[in-house]
């Protein structure tokens, strides 16, 4: 694959007009090739100039951009678009470039093409749903590591997200309506409402309510204690309603457009993770077979994050051992999570405890054993002595500063 820069003008054209939204999600599944311009290309014709166009392939689909006569710094601006099957299909394709000078004879007719330089670019490569906006430095045929030029190009692969990814769109586009809707609703009922709700009238007229709830307490204690088994199943109904209604005022809550903004700002690591990475990108995208759960953990907790990892091995063992808190229903749940447990232990810790997984099976299935912090263990078996080093040099590394510290005094005595 060629090497590629950075366009000097890419940051200003994608930031004032930006052609596809990052993450965006496309019915179809196509290629955007825009074959914009050349630079310092081989001159091949006697005059000390070239005749250069450009071939684009793809699979089995070839197009090619207009001739510019006598020119090696040549600019076309001239955009393909190439369609695909499926995007796993394009997905697996290689973008091949082939620039070429058009031979004309003295009678001005076409004779031939000379090849002056080729690149290939995976599309796996590719950013779906991005805007790539580079110089790619162009190899040539027969004389290798020798300049040929360079040629600027803007890409984009576009297609559709996953299935799952799409249900999850739709919904979080439709809470956020809803909740918007019932926020400005209730909103503007309440704002409404205020003044004849709450001013000095209301207040003066609730003293003598609150006087005399506060006067009928005992009475009510002996009341509420005499008919408790009459009253318990309207108890119980309450409690039902407050928590349902709590349930659902929380919900509109962490809805509401600036729990949404905070949420955003929480998660936009993720987000960058998933867009910016192959394995990010075959998570979102229809891009063939999903990634395996190994390969996940390495992308957005990768092996030299340990005290990520840590933090995800306590929190494993954590809701393993939380079966002591629900004593028969817990030993129920188990069953599903035994298997998810050493899935994850397994991805986590394969390369350092290969039966790291069986034991973290066998102590989540069987019962009266969760007590047992597998996930954790098997951290400190990869880590433990990476961990120890570092603490070793620190306490090394502080002992001789304490040495050199008491030493100074000395030598500046003896100095006087």
């Amino acid at each position: 694959m060629a090497s590629a820069t950075s366009s000097s003008s890419s940051s200003s054209s994608s930031s004032e007009a930006v052609a596809f939204a990052p993450l965006r999600d496309s019915p179809e599944s196509k290629l955007f090739v825009n074959i914009m311009e050349a630079r310092n290309l081989k001159a091949s014709d006697v005059g000390g100039s070239s005749d250069p166009f450009v071939v684009v392939k793809v699979g089995d689909k070839m197009l090619q951009t207009s001739v510019q006569r006598r020119s090696l710094n040549p600019v076309w601006n001239e955009t393909f678009i190439i369609p695909g099957a499926s995007l796993a299909e394009l997905y697996q394709q290689t973008l091949e470039i082939s620039v070429r000078d058009k031979d004309y004879g003295l009678t001005g007719k076409v004779t031939g093409d000379e090849v002056l330089g080729t690149l290939k670019v995976p599309l796996s490569r590719i950013a779906i749903g991005e805007e790539i906006d580079l110089w790619f430095e162009l190899e040539g045929p027969e004389a290798a590591g020798r300049p040929r030029g360079q040629l600027h190009m803007v890409l984009q692969l576009e297609g559709p997200f996953r299935t799952e990814f799409k249900v999850l769109e739709k919904l979080g586009y439709f809470v956020a309506g809803v909740t918007d809707k019932v926020i400005n609703t209730t909103g503007g009922a309440a704002s409404a409402a205020t003044p004849y709700a709450v001013n000095k009238y209301t207040i003066v007229a609730l003293v003598p309510i609150v006087v005399g709830v506060v006067a009928a307490a005992p009475l009510l204690t002996v009341a509420f204690t005499v008919g408790l088994p009459l009253l318990l199943p309207f108890i119980i109904i309450g409690v039902l309603v407050i928590a349902m209604v709590t349930i659902i005022a929380s919900a509109l809550a962490l809805s509401s457009k600036p729990s949404r903004t905070r949420a955003m700002k929480m998660v936009s690591p993720l987000l960058n993770r998933l867009r910016d990475t192959p394995v990010g990108q075959q998570i979102l995208y229809q891009t063939g077979p999903r990634p395996g759960l190994e390969s996940m953990l390495d992308t957005f907790v990768p092996p030299d994050q340990k005290y990520n990892r840590l933090y995800m091995s306590i929190t494993i063992d954590i809701i393993g051992g939380s079966s002591y808190l629900l004593p028969l229903i817990g030993e129920v749940g188990d069953l599903a999570w035994a298997p998810m447990q050493a899935l994850l232990v397994n991805a986590m810790f394969r390369r350092s405890s290969k039966y790291a997984a069986y034991f973290s099976f066998a102590e989540e299935i069987l019962p009266f054993t969760d007590i047992i912090p597998t996930a954790t263990l098997a951290w400190l078996r990869m880590y433990g002595p990476e961990v120890y080093d570092e603490l070793k040099a620190k306490l090394v590394e502080r002992r001789q500063a304490r040495i050199a510290q008491n030493a100074s005094p000395e030598i500046t005595s003896a100095a006087s």
